[in-house]
C-alpha cells in the first residue's frame, strides 16, 4: 500500500505566508507557499527549521527565468514581471494613465523579453517602466515629485 502525500498551495496575503505555512506544516502538510515565502530573512530561516523538525517539504513558488522566455509557457516579461510594476504605478497614481506608449524586443519564439513602457497620467505626470527578462535591473522604484525624491 502506498501512502498519500498532499501538498498545500499558499497564496494568501504575503504577511500570513509565515502563519498558514506554519500551521500546515503542524499538519503534516507539504507546503508550496507563492512568493515571497516569508516577509523577512528571520521569519523564513523560522519556517525552514519548522519543515525540517515535520519532516515536511517546504519550496518558495516562483518560476525560472526560461519559463519567461517561451512562448508555449505563456511566457512574457511584460505578463510575467510587468504586471507588478504596472500595478505599483496604478497604486501610486491611483487612477488608469490616459495615455500608454511602449515598445520592445522580441525573442525568435515571439515573446517579449524586453518592455519599456510610458504611462501618461496628465501633463507632467508618468511612470517609466523597464522590463528585460535579459539584464539584470536594480529591483526599485523611484518616485519624483514636487517635494521631493523616494526610492
Amino acid at each position: 500500500m502506498s501512502e498519500t502525500s498532499y501538498i498545500v498551495y499558499i497564496s494568501s496575503l504575503n504577511p500570513f505566508h509565515l502563519e498558514i505555512s506554519r500551521m500546515m506544516l503542524d499538519h503534516g502538510k507539504h507546503v508550496l507557499c507563492e512568493k515571497p515565502l516569508c516577509m523577512n530573512e528571520d521569519q523564513t530561516l523560522q519556517l525552514i527549521r519548522h519543515s525540517h523538525s515535520k519532516g515536511c517539504f517546504l519550496m518558495e513558488g516562483i518560476w525560472s527565468t526560461p519559463w519567461v522566455r517561451r512562448r508555449s509557457l505563456g511566457g512574457g516579461v511584460t505578463l510575467e514581471l510587468g504586471v507588478y510594476a504596472l500595478q505599483f504605478a496604478l497604486w501610486i497614481f491611483g487612477y488608469f494613465p490616459q495615455n500608454i506608449m511602449a515598445n520592445g524586443t522580441l525573442n525568435k519564439d515571439g515573446v517579449d523579453e524586453e518592455a519599456n513602457i510610458v504611462l501618461h497620467y496628465g501633463p507632467d505626470r508618468k511612470a517609466e517602466l523597464m522590463l528585460s527578462s535579459l539584464k539584470r535591473f536594480d529591483n526599485k522604484a523611484i518616485i519624483k515629485g514636487t517635494d521631493g525624491t523616494m526610492t
